[in-house]
């Protein structure tokens, strides 16, 4: 996956794909409507956001060694 991940991607489907693609290691769960998006990996991390961007920029500041590389 390379390019700009912007909120302009607004399917849940595709940001949940996008997510999952980048950080294989990663749980997600996401309630689009309600703005709630989850990131888990084991008992370690546990991240919410209110979107699948916002959440995408916190797995990066936490986990930066778990992402795909391109």
């Amino acid at each position: 996956m390379t390019g700009a991940w912007t909120a302009d991607q607004a399917d849940a489907a595709d940001a949940l794909a996008w997510l999952r693609a980048e950080f294989p290691a990663v749980g997600f769960v996401a309630d689009p409507r309600a703005g709630t998006w989850f990131a888990v990996k084991g008992a370690g991390l546990f991240l919410r956001a209110p979107s699948g961007v916002v959440l995408r920029d916190q797995l990066l500041a936490a986990v930066p060694n778990e992402r795909r590389s391109a």
